[in-house]
């Protein structure tokens, strides 16, 4: 009210000689900080109290039904690398949880305990581990010999070469260009004595 008031002592042009608005915004100041101590004291006025009480006692009740148990995945573990299989999303430097939700279905709460219950890694190590094998078959193909590393990196999904180099390092012992030196060493073909 005390806005509306000042709205329309503007609109007529009526000086009095307090502002109107201070004391609107002094009003809701108020207001604000008084619903915030009203809600920490008394939460059972606010729906959600009740909610939490009795997701608290069934948890309490039957701690069992919500525990984690081997196999308790396994579908969403089947979707999650059927999509990484058939979709590649982690060819895209910068996937986000968010992706997978969008592109699986599986909300994120599911995506993340799926990853860390059956993959038995985080989302990173998950994404890294994929992005490895793409540039392991990018070398694998003769990729690197036309481009630079930096170039197969991007292909891979990975954001520079420093990360790829570290990452493909931590899953396979070697450096990139180790292991196309390696890799080249092993394909040359050894004449005949």
């Amino acid at each position: 009210m005390i806005g509306a008031t000042g709205a329309i002592l503007a609109i007529f042009g009526l000086q009095v000689p307090i502002d109107i608005f201070y004391l609107f915004y002094l009003g809701l100041t108020t207001l604000t900080f008084f619903l915030g101590i009203f809600t920490i004291v008394r939460p059972q006025f606010f729906g959600m109290y009740q909610d939490i009480r009795s997701l608290t006692s069934s948890i309490n009740e039957n701690p069992s039904k919500n525990s984690y148990t081997k196999g308790s995945y396994v579908e969403e573990h089947k979707l999650l690398q059927n999509y990484f299989e058939t979709e590649h999303p982690y060819l895209k430097n910068d996937l986000q949880m968010q992706d997978l939700v969008e592109g699986t279905g599986l909300s994120y709460k599911r995506i993340s305990e799926t990853l860390n219950n059956e993959f038995n890694q985080s989302f990173f190590d998950v994404i890294n581990e994929y992005r490895t094998k793409a540039a392991i078959k990018l070398i694998d193909d003769g990729f690197h010999k036309d481009h630079t590393l930096v170039h197969l990196a991007e292909q891979a999904g990975f954001n520079s070469k420093t990360t790829f180099n570290r990452i493909f390092k931590k899953h396979t012992g070697q450096t990139p260009s180790e292991y196309i030196q390696t890799y080249s060493e092993m394909s040359i073909p050894v004449a005949a004595e």
